[in-house]
């Protein structure tokens, strides 16, 4: 009969604690916060007890991994149609130097935006 009862209490304790993060989850959905972690962390609290809960957690997971890859695939087909194109540059040909927006070459020579940041001279390369 205890058993019964704790087990009863913890369930019951579980489906709480779960419903209340899963709700806090659905409001973060349309107010800023981390819904997409936050959901799936109250799902995994109601799947330790609950067999429909684990399977809802498998399928949202299931979908995040499609996700994923569909926008890694996206991610992979723009990178390379980019450098095909030559739109990045060699591995020591160029770096941008972060802060003013200005490009400068390895060897010291510089290259200058058509337009340069406020309140400085435009520089001509040589």
């Amino acid at each position: 009969m205890i058993r019964r009862t704790w087990r009863l209490l913890r369930r019951l304790s579980v489906l709480l604690a779960g419903a209340c993060v899963v709700c806090v989850g659905l409001v973060m959905l349309v107010t800023p916060g981390p819904a997409v972690v936050v959901i799936p962390l109250g799902l995994a609290i109601l799947a330790s007890e609950f067999d429909w809960a684990r399977r809802l957690l498998r399928r949202f997971s299931q979908e995040a991994r499609d996700a994923a890859d569909r926008a890694g695939g996206w991610w992979r087909r723009r990178s390379g149609s980019e450098q095909q194109r030559g739109a990045e540059p060699e591995e020591g040909d160029e770096a941008d130097h972060i802060g003013d927006g200005r490009q400068h070459h390895a060897a010291g020579q510089g290259r200058v935006d058509p337009q340069p940041p406020q309140g400085r001279r435009q520089r001509h390369a040589d």
